[in-house]
Formats: C-alpha cells, sequence, structure tokens
C-alpha cells in the first residue's frame, strides 16, 4: 500500500512545457493554470511504479555494496541531489529514475481510479492502480518524438556524450559523491577508474534483471557528482 505524503515533483517551467495541455486539460488534470491534478497523479503514479520496481530489483543491495566497498563511495548529499533523486521512491541513496511520467496519456477511468485512491486508500484501489501501471507504463514513461514515428534517442539528462538514449527506454543513474579515501592515500586516477568499473557492474546486474522482468528497454549509467543543468532535455 502507499500510505505514507507523496513527494512532488517541483513543477518548473521546463517540465510545464513537456506536457500535453491540451490534453491534460481535457482530463481536468490542468484547470487553467492550476496544476494540482497533474502534480498529484504523477506522484502517485511515479510511487506506485516505483514501489513496482523494487519487488523485481533489491536496489537496497547496490547501497550496501557501494558502501562497503575499500573504494570509498560516499553518497551525495539530499541538498546537492537531481530533483528526480530527491523525489525518487526507490529507497537507494544512489539509484534513481530518470524517466518524466506523462499522466496525461491516461484515460479518464485511469485517472479517476488515481484520484479516488487518494481520498480512500484500500488494497483494492491499491491493486488497481497496480494493474495500471503494469499494463501502461510503456506509453506513460516514452519521450513522444515530433519529428520522427516510433524510436529515437533523445537526451536523459545534461546533452552531453554518455546520456543519449532511444525515447522508449527506462534509464536509471546512479550518482556518487566525492571520495573518502585521502587523496595521498590512493592513486586518484586508477581509484576514479576502478569506481566507475564497480558500479557499472552493479548496474549491469539491475539492468539485465528489469529489462527481463519487464519486457522493456532498460539503459543504466554512473556518473560522479552532481550534473543537474538548466539544459536539461529530460
Amino acid at each position: 500500500m502507499v500510505e505514507e505524503q507523496l513527494t512532488q515533483l517541483p513543477f518548473a517551467e521546463m517540465q510545464r512545457k513537456r506536457i500535453n495541455k491540451k490534453e491534460a486539460r481535457d482530463k481536468q488534470l490542468i484547470k487553467e493554470e492550476d496544476y494540482t491534478n497533474y502534480q498529484l497523479v504523477e506522484s502517485l503514479y511515479r510511487k506506485v511504479f516505483e514501489t513496482y520496481l523494487k519487488t523485481i530489483y533489491p536496489f537496497y543491495q547496490i547501497d550496501q555494496k557501494l558502501e562497503e566497498s575499500p573504494l570509498g563511495y560516499t553518497m551525495v548529499e539530499t541538498e546537492n541531489r537531481n530533483l528526480y533523486h530527491r523525489t525518487s521512491y526507490l529507497d537507494s541513496n544512489y539509484i534513481f529514475l530518470k524517466n518524466f511520467y506523462y499522466v496525461e496519456r491516461l484515460n479518464e477511468e485511469q485517472i479517476h481510479a488515481f484520484l479516488e485512491f487518494l481520498k480512500d486508500q484500500n488494497e483494492s484501489r491499491f491493486h488497481r492502480l497496480l494493474e495500471i501501471v503494469k499494463e501502461t507504463f510503456p506509453d506513460i514513461v516514452s519521450e513522444k518524438s515530433t519529428t520522427a514515428n516510433g524510436p529515437t534517442n533523445v537526451f536523459y539528462g545534461p546533452p552531453v556524450p554518455g546520456f543519449s538514449f532511444s525515447n522508449q527506454t527506462l534509464v536509471f543513474l546512479l550518482n556518487y559523491g566525492k571520495n573518502k579515501i585521502p587523496l595521498e592515500e590512493q592513486d586518484f586516477v586508477s581509484n576514479k577508474q576502478q569506481k566507475e568499473d564497480y558500479a557499472n557492474e552493479l548496474m549491469q546486474s539491475l539492468k539485465n534483471t528489469i529489462s527481463m522482468q519487464l519486457d522493456y528497454p532498460v539503459e543504466v549509467r554512473c556518473y560522479k557528482g552532481n550534473i543537474q543543468y538548466e539544459g536539461e532535455n529530460v
């Protein structure tokens, strides 16, 4: 069950531009400039889906392996995390999902189910949401292309090499912080490469398991530090 308070994704102008406003207004997700219903449904959809993902893969185990590693991983402090990480429900200090949830693509009955659950949270209504999420997520998380039909590549993060994936993909990012091993006690370059290699090795397990269980493309990327830029496409 989804009982604790929802963490709403801040709707900056960047997010608002991506929404199909006509479709959202037609389905009562937006009323004039009030995005409350959209944010509530998006937050709940994200929570149900990411709660479901936790039944498929134990994200906390990657956290444990990183923290137990002699390579000196540290987590990025909460205030410095990407907004998708700050509002993630994967319960990981390192991993978050970089997809946006376009809930205006749900039909009116499905949207009604989410809003009704917020009024009365019970087991049967939660199972209905879970069914909806399993059925609809491939469409809800995809980035629609304005120039091409079918798959095309978009940037999930800053427009730099390594962050371009198919628009029909779940993208998991692993972010870690500054090295906790004093520089004079290590070969910095060697440690940096070892960290990247080990983190990527762990994420490949996540990629393979979730992709197989969902029968949907999954990509992973590991990086150090905060790379949330104004120019983020997704």
